[in-house]
């Protein structure tokens, strides 16, 4: 089970004090996807991994922490990060880990820009799961648009040796999977194979695998790691 309590944080950018829920102790069943979206329970705590200020908009992990506050503070004023704040076309949850992904690609933290803009993604998954048929591929489109920017976001992060992923091949396992589902393919066959190239342990010479045959096929849908059972 999930257990819930509230803090109060006192917000680094402005100074607001507000509370906010979080997560005592949650817990996974069942398989995670393949870009490591994990599975209920702990899925349905996404609301909780970045807060926003109530009255900045300023959007972290913890609103008393994320750097310089003077730095922090141009970025949240920015045109580009109110803009984002407040996009329509987004979740609102998606525009809160957008938001957090802006700030630390500023302050060069690509990798795990990289993780907030793919929740962000998660965040679009969620809201387009339960819709009619005929409105899915206008809410897929903002997954896809998404998992474009983490890919971005972990590109820079290998150029400047930021690791996002722990292990052989495993950077390259995760990156396939957002360019897959970003419709990149060519880009994602690649990754398979330089993960290949590192000769990782077995399973994730599996996904790699699954991955590349997925890629090649134009396949842009979801799977979990459950698809890799024998």
């Amino acid at each position: 089970m999930t257990t819930i309590f509230e803090i109060t944080e006192q917000c680094l950018v402005c100074g607001t004090v507000s509370s906010h829920a979080e997560i005592g102790s949650t817990n996974a069943m069942g398989f995670s996807d393949l870009d490591t979206r994990p599975p209920e329970m702990r899925r349905s705590t996404m609301e909780m991994w970045v807060r926003e200020c109530p009255k900045c908009g300023y959007c972290a992990e913890s609103l008393e922490e994320g750097g310089e506050a003077e730095a922090v503070r141009k970025i949240v004023l920015s045109p580009e990060y109110r803009k984002q704040l407040k996009k329509r076309s987004f979740p609102r949850l998606a525009n809160r880990f957008l938001c957090r992904a802006m700030i630390l690609e500023a302050q060069g933290v690509y990798g795990a820009a990289g993780w907030a803009a793919l929740s962000a993604a998660w965040a679009c998954d969620d809201s387009w799961e339960n819709y009619q048929k005929t409105d899915v591929r206008k809410k897929m489109e903002t997954s896809s648009l998404c998992r474009q920017r983490a890919t971005e976001l972990f590109i820079l992060a290998q150029k400047n040796g930021d690791e996002f992923a722990e292990g052989d091949g495993v950077q390259e396992a995760i990156l396939a999977d957002v360019l897959r589902r970003s419709e990149w393919f060519d880009a994602a066959v690649k990754s398979c194979l330089a993960g290949l190239e590192k000769q990782p342990e077995e399973i994730i010479q599996k996904i790699l695998l699954f991955e590349k045959k997925l890629a090649e096929e134009r396949n842009v849908y979801c799977y979990t790691l459950g698809h890799l059972v024998d």
